[in-house]
């Protein structure tokens, strides 16, 4: 059976993530646009776990990271247009379509936001770490970073598979 292909409303909650997607991605480039010239030939590209810089590149290589960002930012949020081509815990019907859709499309969208508030704050931390203004990534972003990336999909799997044993009752 085919699964239908719905388009799901998006909440005030679902625009508000997307616009605030789009503030993180337009931050990583502001940025690196406001302190470019401030910066000096080389600049910290590469942090180890402890957070210290490993490796220096050009001052150009700033610009890869909020590019990267931007292309994987686009990517995500066009994928969110095609939720029936998503996995999920359970047999899609058209009873239980919409509801999944849209909390597949939710979790995409967080992990989209996610990803672009790490790359605007990673790209402030190289510049910062440049300038002399920091000494490198704290250890907790790295945890946060990880905490959030795997427990996004983990929330929305579990609430997917409580919705499945409350329709079989």
């Amino acid at each position: 059976m085919k699964r239908p292909k719905l388009v799901v409303q998006k909440n005030f909650f679902d625009r508000g993530v997307e616009i605030l997607t789009c503030l993180a991605v337009l931050v990583s480039f502001a940025f690196p646009i406001y302190f470019y010239q401030d910066l000096p030939e080389q600049i910290p590209m590469h942090f180890n776990a402890s957070g210290t810089p490993d490796r220096i590149g050009a001052r150009s290589s700033i610009w890869i990271l909020p590019i990267l960002g931007a292309v994987l930012c686009l990517g995500i949020h066009r994928l969110i247009k095609y939720p029936h081509l998503f996995n999920y815990p359970q047999k899609i019907t058209p009873q239980n379509a919409e509801v999944n859709y849209r909390m597949a499309q939710r979790s995409l969208r967080m992990i989209n936001l996610i990803v672009a508030g790490s790359i605007a704050y990673i790209t402030l931390e190289i510049i910062f770490s440049s300038l002399g203004r920091s000494k490198g990534f704290s250890g907790e972003f790295l945890i946060i970073f990880s905490v959030l990336m795997l427990g996004t999909p983990l929330f929305f799997l579990l609430k997917m598979r409580r919705m499945k044993r409350k329709e079989k009752k």
